[in-house]
């Protein structure tokens, strides 16, 4: 990066320049612990030596100005805390902080122009920097790993956001992304897990596919009106044609209904969205289709992504021959998979971070693979296969195959009561396996009943699907394939609960605050959740205009909510009342000793207004409501005034 000119250590001078040094240590305390090089008439630092928490990094050395911070200068540091950079700085060459573990704040010079590729990697208890206006360039992963950063501005001058440049920063909340950036490039937010939305400036020409995948937080994508590559629909990233789907929200939860038009998917797309149970294809549409709720081409023979959110294991739709890249990634709460002897080939990634497999069974012949499929999955995963089936050795992709394996059958029972209120008592399943295995038990909508084992806790109104399920082992030499029960489905109906709203009376010119209300009917120490939004006539608080009309207006509280409830609203009401009429007298006159009128003492009720000519004063004798006010009139004889009471 840096051509060599002349290279010191400031401690090379101490012997020669004793009285320029201690000029030098008064001003920075440190300054001895500054190794660099000289270039250009300028100095860049190459090297901190010292071991303080603070460090203020010199302005000029050998009365040369410092504009730079040369390539791993502060790298692996860990006494460092907080840095200041001098106002000649322009440039932070290559992991100038790297893995600065303690670094929580760097000052940064107004001057500065350039942020090199790995810069502050690393520095997870990083909390906040500043870019100046000045920055022009970022580099690759200048602050991936920051894990600490909340929130980031990026200066208006920068273009691109390079390569990785915030990945991994899985606490950065809000990014403001300025007019002038044309480019998003690979894994730039990546992983940024609490980024919960982002707005895509007029300017943006190209976003890598994988720009935004594993934000598991992320709500919603918005895009200026005037950019002529992207729009959004539902809080998804399109291309203005709305034929090309590039990213779906990581946050976004349950269905994602995919429309007709749509003809192209990004690779990733739906990487890291781990909240998505089912799709939902347009049957209209020409390329795609979902066959029980997951994604496949439109012949139904490749499948595309499995929802990862969607909880237990599964059985995949006979006719499935293909498994594409990254199809199954991130399904972290289902155990096991059951794939049909149609399957031929498995794409690369398909299973990774699949952190909950134990097993899966397939019923055909080896399947051909392409790389390391099982990445960030358990190494006790075991995979069954078929007797008469070819291509199977002792271990598939890293993971020991148990061949030859039979059909277990697992049988749950039926519920004594199938409909149950909100409320009731928590329960237990029952189930055998004709294997003699141990089972366990899942609950397809934890919204309405979650299983600990055998046992079943309701947790609100609707209805949902119990199973239990063995994911497969081995007994008396015999290996049993993994199984999954008969469904039995339970119903949760709801109670009733109430919201009385308290009743208002107010003038109309009086700002209407947030209002009282009372909830009945709830039990066993349940709240409502969501927050109040406090209706007047059906509007929101803050949407009102002033002064009312005179009368009467329903009050009501919307926004809360509790699955185990049906909720009613018992209305307030707001009487509006007119405004008063003025009400202004003179109550006293004040006179000096000859006579001359000094002031008029004014009661009111309302606000007051006056107008006067110049030299008349008044004074506020009271800080109520109902308030005197004093108007004097010295040096003013004829002074006139005019009261408006808006009260």
């Amino acid at each position: 990066m840096f051509t060599e000119n002349k290279s010191h250590s400031f401690g090379q001078f101490f012997s020669l320049f004793t009285a320029l040094c201690s000029v030098i240590l008064a001003a920075s305390a440190n300054a001895f612990d500054f190794e660099y090089i000289i270039q250009d008439e300028s100095v860049i630092i190459t090297e901190y030596t010292g071991s303080d928490e603070d460090v203020i990094v010199p302005g000029t050395i050998e009365d040369l100005p410092v504009t730079a911070i040369g390539q791993w200068a502060f790298s692996r540091n860990n006494d460092l805390i907080h840095v200041t950079l001098p106002e000649t700085i322009t440039s932070i060459g290559m992991e100038a902080f790297s893995y600065c573990r303690n670094l929580e704040s760097v000052l940064l010079s107004d001057s500065l122009r350039e942020v090199e590729g790995y810069a502050f990697y690393g520095c997870n208890r990083l909390l906040e920097i500043n870019l100046p206006e000045t920055v022009t360039t970022i580099g690759d992963y200048a602050f991936a790993g920051c894990l600490s950063l909340t929130q980031m501005t990026l200066p208006p001058e920068v273009k691109t956001i390079e390569k990785g440049t915030f990945f991994e920063c899985s606490n950065l909340e809000t990014v403001v992304i300025e007019n002038a950036v044309t480019e998003l490039k690979e894994r730039c937010f990546e992983r940024c897990s609490s980024l919960l939305r982002i707005h895509i400036p007029a300017a943006v020409q190209t976003i890598a596919e994988d720009a935004f995948t594993y934000c598991g937080n992320l709500e919603e994508f918005t895009v200026d009106a005037d950019n002529e590559n992207f729009t959004t629909m539902d809080g998804s990233l399109y291309n203005k044609e709305l034929n090309t789907l590039y990213f779906c929200p990581g946050g976004k939860v349950g269905t994602f209904d995919l429309p007709a038009p749509i003809t192209t998917i990004g690779a990733g797309a739906f990487l890291g969205c781990i909240h998505l149970t089912d799709f939902n294809v347009d049957s209209e549409n020409p390329n795609f289709s979902s066959v029980e709720g997951i994604l496949y081409n439109k012949e139904g023979t490749i499948l595309l992504v499995y929802p990862a959110g969607r909880l237990g294991p599964q059985i995949i739709p006979d006719g499935t021959i293909s498994l594409a890249d990254h199809s199954f990634n991130s399904c972290a709460q289902a155990p096991f998979f059951i794939f049909p002897a149609t399957l031929t080939s498995i794409g690369s990634h398909a299973f990774w971070y699949c952190s909950s497999l134990t097993s899966l069974g397939f019923n055909g012949n080896a399947p051909e693979i392409i790389d390391d499929i099982f990445y960030g999955t358990s190494s006790l995963l075991v995979i069954y296969s078929r007797s008469e089936t070819t291509g199977w050795e002792k271990s598939f992709s890293g993971h020991s195959v148990r061949a030859n394996s039979v059909d277990q059958i697992v049988t749950l029972n039926e519920l004594k009561e199938s409909i149950l209120p909100y409320g009731s008592r928590d329960f237990t399943l029952s189930a055998k396996s004709d294997a003699s295995f141990g089972l366990n038990y899942y609950s397809t909508d934890p919204n309405v009943a979650t299983t600990q084992r055998y046992q079943v806790h309701i947790t609100g109104a609707g209805m949902t699907t119990f199973y239990a399920y063995q994911t497969g082992g081995s007994r008396n030499q015999i290996n049993y394939f993994p199984a999954i029960s008969n469904p039995v489905t339970l119903t949760v109906t709801p109670l009733e609960a109430t919201i009385t709203v308290e009743s208002l009376e107010q003038l109309c010119d009086e700002i209407v605050e947030p209002f009282g209300y009372e909830v009945e009917g709830l039990i066993n120490g349940d709240t409502l959740q969501g927050e109040p939004i406090y209706l007047v006539g059906g509007v929101a608080l803050e949407d009102l205009v002033y002064p009312l009309t005179p009368g009467l207006y329903p009050l009501s509280v919307g926004g809360l909510y509790h699955n185990g409830y049906n909720i009613q609203i018992i209305e307030g009401t707001l009487n509006a009342l007119p405004v008063k009429d003025p009400e202004v007298a003179v109550k006293d006159v004040v006179k000096d000793e000859f006579g001359n009128v000094k002031a008029i003492i004014l009661t009111f009720s309302g606000t007051l207004q006056i107008s006067k000519d110049d030299g008349a004063t008044w004074e506020d004798l009271m800080d109520d409501d109902s308030a005197d006010y004093r108007f004097e009139t010295e040096g003013c004889p004829k002074a006139l005034f005019r009261a408006v009471v808006n009260r």
